[in-house]
């Protein structure tokens, strides 16, 4: 048996040695991060960065499940534990903020695959409690209109990426989103597609452009027992798979649309440091680490950058940004009390280096 194990853990070691020379390895995180799911959850978390940096593959995949079972009823998964442990340093490394970010949104993320899956269902959204320590969300240009009159619309730099995204603020401390309420509702009139699609999300699936779906099998909505069926009894994909394909595939046709308006901001400088001064009752707090349209350069535009603005059809999310500024109060109000009201007007414009009063 000991000889058993020592030639299994070889095998891995050698996959894991292939995926990174082939940039195939994604089946590999994906799959070890199976494999560890019912022994050691702690140290799931590392492996799921992996997983927008490792590409699937079926033979892989299948090979490691197989060893799963065999390490299972071993019952040795210490194996497991050093592939995990070791191996994740290999994976970890060079990995953006934004995509540390997107892995603890969701904590188990593996590909969805009938043979795993067969028997999950997933329930409906009835409590945002999964976003309640979101104070950030990603939003595409398509959402600026409607985001604007509830959140505030920022940018951050992803370094790693040579890059900016947009995200609108959920709350002024990291850990705390003030619009999910003690029971888990969502305060707003408007949910951010990215809290919508939970518990699924794409991963690339190579280099030829395409994406698998993946599924949080940590979520409290996905289930054995309740909820709507991803296959049916025949291992046939449900309504459920294909409305979750286009819904995914539809967010990530306005994520192309969203880079390339921040690619052609950052191309004309058009981003400056947002650096508010927001007075609460236990004092004044500092927000950085965001960047705002600069306001100014904006009306120093020449007539044929604004025009080439105008035809990209740009303006509604750059006055959308703009006004949606003016909501850090309401997040103020939200986290003091509760007093914010979510339908309410826009209050005080505010601009980079503004303080705001309660």
């Amino acid at each position: 048996m000991l000889l058993l194990l020592l030639l299994l853990l070889l095998l891995l070691l050698l996959s894991a040695l292939q995926g990174l020379v082939n940039q195939s390895c994604r089946a590999l995180a994906y799959s070890v991060q199976r494999a560890a799911s019912e022994v050691l959850r702690e140290v799931l978390p590392i492996v799921t960065f992996a997983r927008s940096r490792c590409n699937p593959g079926e033979p892989v995949q299948t090979f490691i499940i197989g060893v799963r079972r065999v390490l299972h009823i071993s019952g040795y998964p210490w194996v497991v534990f050093f592939v995990l442990t070791f191996g994740s340093r290999w994976f970890v490394s060079g990995f953006s903020s934004w995509q540390r970010l997107e892995a603890a949104m969701f904590e188990r993320a593996v590909p969805v695959n009938k043979e795993i899956h067969g028997q999950t269902r997933v329930k409906e959204i009835t409590s945002f409690d999964f976003a309640s320590k979101f104070h950030i969300a990603y939003v595409t240009l398509q959402e600026f209109t409607r985001a604007a009159s509830i959140y505030p619309i920022v940018f951050l730099e992803d370094k790693a990426q040579d890059e900016f995204r947009p995200v609108v603020l959920l709350g002024l401390t990291p850990g705390s989103n003030v619009f999910v309420a003690g029971d888990g509702k969502w305060q707003a009139s408007y949910i951010p597609a990215v809290i919508r699609r939970y518990p699924f999300t794409l991963a690339p699936g190579g280099a030829d452009g395409q994406f698998i779906v993946c599924i949080d099998e940590a979520s409290s909505l996905v289930s054995e027992t309740e909820g709507a069926a991803l296959f049916d009894i025949s291992g046939t994909p449900t309504q459920v798979i294909d409305n979750v394909k286009r819904y995914l595939s539809e967010l990530q046709q306005m994520e192309v649309s969203t880079h390339g308006f921040c690619a052609f901001m950052a191309k004309h400088n058009m981003f400056t440091p947002l650096n508010l001064r927001v007075r609460e009752s236990a004092g004044v707090k500092d927000i950085a680490g965001c960047y705002v349209l600069n306001e100014e350069r904006l009306n120093n535009l020449s007539d044929e950058l604004f025009l080439e603005i105008r035809t990209k059809h740009y303006l509604p999310a750059v006055y959308a940004h703009l006004m949606s500024l003016a909501q850090t109060e309401r997040l103020v109000k939200l986290r003091e009390g509760g007093q914010g009201s979510v339908n309410g007007g826009i209050g005080k414009f505010l601009t980079p280096a503004t303080e705001t009063t309660k």
